[in-house]
């Protein structure tokens, strides 16, 4: 398909913008095996390049989804061009063993089988009764925490003359010294609001988090971080709930169908080791 005249070849191209013509590239090839019937073959190693409806689609939806507007003719016909170039560079790799000798082939080639196995999947809307049967199971996913809000004062270090420095500051705060402009600068801020405690725990670890929850409105307390020691006074909390069924009927079916989706594929890359011969 190469012409006189037209823009420069997809493999000066590749050599200017590798990552840019890779991408898109790969991206054709994916949107190409998604609009082939599952049955065919996309690519026949000896065989010739087939440049049927199927491609043409695929190059043409490729391109506008990158691009938000149809391809002008020659346009479509590089984007084809540069497909033919990379089928016959991959027939080519293939033929030299290439897949089979990097790793990182290996695992991009694994990566997508799985998504084709992943997106060939079909599963029926599951019933009401499933529905308030997966909530019942799992409802606590869906449970609302407890939220805080908190005001700090940061003391850097923990070894015992920080500790010292922070009782000081503690007795001042306990006075009713305005917290403002006390301790030492924290990159992550004096005031966290709408926080839980799990959210707490992960950034400051459980020494931190724990009590909070059942900590007094308004007194201030000593915690130790990994980050050092942190003067802090809850000053709201937020009741945790659990909604009823109806308001996350919703989740619930997204994260059935996420599970179903998930056994199923494990089910046919099951199918596939079964058929492996491995030896040691």
């Amino acid at each position: 398909m190469s012409q006189p005249g037209r823009a420069p070849s997809t493999l000066s191209k590749i050599a200017r913008e590798p990552l840019v013509a890779f991408f898109f590239l790969g991206a054709a090839l994916f949107a190409l095996d998604r609009a082939r019937p599952r049955g065919a073959e996309v690519a026949r190693r000896d065989g010739p390049i087939v440049l049927d409806a199927a491609v043409q689609k695929g190059v043409t939806d490729t391109f506008f989804a990158a691009e938000g507007r149809a391809p002008t003719e020659p346009e479509r016909l590089r984007a084809l061009d540069a497909y033919v170039e990379e089928e016959v560079l991959f027939r080519e790799g293939l033929r030299l063993g290439l897949d089979r000798d990097d790793p990182k082939v290996r695992q991009r080639v694994a990566a997508k089988t799985l998504a084709v196995l992943g997106a060939s999947i079909v599963l029926t809307e599951p019933t009401d009764a499933e529905l308030r049967a997966h909530h019942a199971a799992h409802g606590e996913r869906w449970d609302r925490p407890a939220l805080l809000e908190l005001v700090q004062v940061f003391v850097s270090g923990n070894d015992g003359a920080a500790r010292a420095r922070a009782e000081l500051l503690l007795a001042e705060l306990e006075r009713g010294v305005d917290p403002a402009g006390l301790g030492d600068p924290f990159a992550g801020g004096r005031r966290y609001r709408q926080r839980s405690l799990a959210d707490l725990a992960e950034r400051f670890g459980p020494a931190f988090a724990s009590g909070l929850d059942s900590a007094p409105i308004g007194r201030w307390l000593l915690r130790e971080s990994r980050h050092g020691l942190h003067l802090l006074r809850v000053e709201r909390r937020t009741a945790g709930e659990t909604p009823p069924f109806e308001a996350v009927r919703a989740d619930v079916a997204a994260d059935l169908f996420e599970r179903r989706r998930d056994a199923a594929l494990r089910a046919r890359v099951s199918e596939l080791r079964a058929r492996a011969v491995v030896t040691p």
